[in-house]
């Protein structure tokens, strides 16, 4: 689990989703950082995710 208060624009994460309808694990860079939360950007060949991070998903997260 990343501490998000903690990361800044441009640190690399590693978000890992296992739900009902998939698994993956994508590289994603931090594009915001905002008093409640920040952004992370996914960019794969295949599609693109701007994820809010904050304490509901943090655990999601992991730095690279």
């Amino acid at each position: 689990m990343v501490d998000w208060r903690t990361l800044k624009v441009n640190d690399k994460l590693t978000y890992t989703v296992d739900d009902f309808d998939g698994k993956g694990t994508f590289p994603a860079t931090v594009t915001e950082v905002h008093q409640d939360h920040v952004v992370a950007s996914v960019k794969e060949e295949y599609m693109e995710m701007n994820l809010w991070v904050d304490d509901f998903n943090a655990d999601m997260f992991t730095r690279r």
